[in-house]
C-alpha cells in the first residue's frame, strides 16, 4: 500500500451531528500519511501545513498524535485494548453500534481502531514507522469500518454525553465510551435507558493498575 502525498480535502460533519465512518476513515489515512511521511522530521510537533486548511485543531496529526501517545502511557491501555475485542465482535456480528468520544477526537479514536487495539499500537505506530505488513493490515481494518455502520458522537463539550445520548439510544444495539464513566453520568444514562435495548460498553480502570 502507498499514500499519495497529494493534499485532499476532505469534508467534515457538523460536531453535533453523528459521524459516518467513511469520512472519518479517511481523514484517519491521511493523519497517518503525514505521521509517515515525517517520521524523521523535527516537525512532527508544529509547523505549518496543507492539514491546517480544512482540518478541526484538534483532528492534526500532531494532535492526534498527542493523544494517542497518551493512550499508549496511559494505565487504562489495557482496558481500551479489551474494548476493542469486544467492538470487533460485534461488528462481526453486524450490531449497530455508535461511539461516544469524549477523551478522544473522533479521527484518534477511528485511528485507534483501526489497529484493533493490539500488538499493533505501538509508540512505533504512532509515530509514523509502519512496514508493509501494517499497511496490509490497515487497509482490511479501514475497509470493514468504512463499510460499516457504526457511527461516532462527539461528546467533548460539556453536558453533551447525556444529550446526544437521550436523542439516539432508541437506534443502537451497543454505546461504547471512551472515558471512565463518573457516578453521575452512569446514574443518567441508566435512567435514559432503563427501557432501552442498548447496552455499554465503557473502559475501568484496575484498582492494582491504579496503584502501580
Amino acid at each position: 500500500m502507498s499514500f499519495s502525498r497529494e493534499a485532499v480535502m476532505i469534508k467534515t460533519l457538523e460536531v453535533d451531528d453523528l459521524l459516518e465512518p467513511r469520512p472519518l476513515v479517511a481523514q484517519a489515512l491521511l493523519v497517518l500519511e503525514h505521521l509517515f511521511f515525517n517520521k524523521d522530521s523535527s516537525r512532527q510537533d508544529g509547523g505549518e501545513s496543507w492539514l491546517k486548511i480544512n482540518y478541526l485543531h484538534d483532528e492534526s496529526p500532531q494532535d492526534v498524535r498527542g493523544e494517542l501517545m497518551a493512550l499508549i502511557d496511559s494505565p487504562m491501555r489495557w482496558a481500551f485494548a479489551n474494548q476493542m475485542v469486544t467492538f470487533w465482535r460485534l461488528i462481526e456480528d453486524g450490531h449497530k453500534i455508535i461511539i461516544f468520544c469524549k477523551d478522544r477526537s473522533p479521527v484518534s479514536q477511528m485511528l485507534f481502531m483501526m489497529t484493533q487495539g493490539g500488538s499493533r499500537f505501538t509508540a512505533d505506530f504512532v509515530n509514523g514507522n509502519l512496514d508493509e505488513p501494517d499497511f496490509l493490515f490497515l487497509t482490511v481494518t479501514a475497509g470493514v469500518l468504512a463499510k460499516s455502520s457504526v457511527r461516532f458522537c462527539d461528546v467533548r463539550c460539556p453536558d453533551m454525553f447525556l444529550r446526544r445520548l437521550f436523542e439516539t439510544h432508541e437506534s443502537f444495539d451497543y454505546a461504547f465510551c471512551d472515558w471512565d464513566l463518573g457516578e453521575e453520568e452512569i446514574r443518567g444514562l441508566t435512567q435514559l435507558t432503563q427501557n432501552s435495548r442498548i447496552s455499554f460498553i465503557y473502559p475501568q480502570l484496575d484498582p492494582e493498575a491504579s496503584g502501580n
